[in-house]
């Protein structure tokens, strides 16, 4: 996964050996600029349902926020039968789940879809690269990141 190693060399560990997700196959992730927010709902349901479609069963729409993925989870198209997850779940039982970024380590899903990989939702900050790196890790098939405006400096090609 070196679109994982990218973010994370932004902001190495001292003494850290340097970060090597687990190696996984398959197609790469993709990154997609959406200009609005119709837009952005439309393109994430098509893409959920074309990963229904391949046979995932498990697929994480991940909101920077509990906020963010309340309000995602509430405008999402009815067909997708999504669930919200929240802190306060003790387990998830697959399915199309809208959680927060803030739950998601030592989780894996099959497809992971990163809601707002924006510049402003994820400005250079060390904290927030983290974050990002460990969310583009929790998926073992396919990782499609959509963004708004400008794409975070940790994914920019010239960053």
């Amino acid at each position: 996964m070196d679109l994982a190693r990218l973010v994370a060399a932004h902001y190495p560990i001292p003494g850290i050996v340097k970060t090597r997700p687990v190696l996984r196959h398959g197609v790469p992730p993709r990154i997609i600029r959406t200009t609005n927010e119709k837009e952005r709902i439309a393109i994430i349901a098509e893409q959920v349902h074309t990963w229904l479609q391949e046979g995932f069963h498990s697929i994480a729409l991940i909101e920077k926020t509990a906020e963010e993925a309340r309000k995602l989870f509430r405008i999402l198209p009815p067909d997708l039968h999504a669930h919200l997850l929240s802190e306060s779940d003790t387990e998830y039982s697959g399915g199309v789940l809208v959680l927060p970024a803030s739950i998601v380590k030592g989780m894996e899903f099959d497809c992971v879809g990163i809601c707002d990989a924006s510049a402003e939702n994820y400005p250079s900050d060390e904290f927030l690269c983290r974050i990002l790196y460990v969310i583009m890790t929790r998926p073992l098939h396919r990782l499609t990141i959509w963004y708004r405006n400008n794409l975070t400096p940790f994914l920019s090609p010239d960053s």
